[in-house]
């Protein structure tokens, strides 16, 4: 059951997410964003693993979403493809929500609208 809570809380928070609806933070680490609501605060994270593959060291990236209430504590915290099962295209998901969560929260519109300006003031 609480599978499918978090499956349907990450689908609305990844729509919410993409129209703009939620606002994104950093942290101290440049690969957590968080965001905040009344009762509790929701992180999404770009992890990586080292693994050998073939005897090969290999560096892994996958997504995690992590919940915390208001104290601070963990509630959960479950990667893509541990929801997988509930949410076939979880890791997609989160990769896609961690981008767009990185976009807000360094204000990549801003940056872009600025650079363009830069570049067009230059054009002679």
């Amino acid at each position: 059951m609480v599978l499918q809570k978090i499956a349907l809380i990450v689908q609305k928070l990844y729509k919410q997410t993409e129209k703009g609806e939620i606002v994104w933070e950093k942290t101290l680490d440049k690969n957590v964003f968080q965001t905040s609501l009344p009762k509790y605060s929701l992180q999404i994270s770009k992890e990586e693993r080292l693994d050998v593959d073939y005897g090969v060291p290999v560096t892994f990236e996958y997504y995690k979403i992590s919940f915390f209430n208001s104290e601070g504590n963990l509630i959960e915290d479950i990667t893509g493809a541990q929801l997988s099962k509930e949410l076939p295209n979880a890791e997609d998901i989160l990769k896609s929500m961690f981008t767009t969560a990185r976009r807000i929260a360094l204000n990549a519109e801003e940056a872009f609208d600025e650079i363009i300006t830069e570049l067009e003031g230059n054009e002679h």
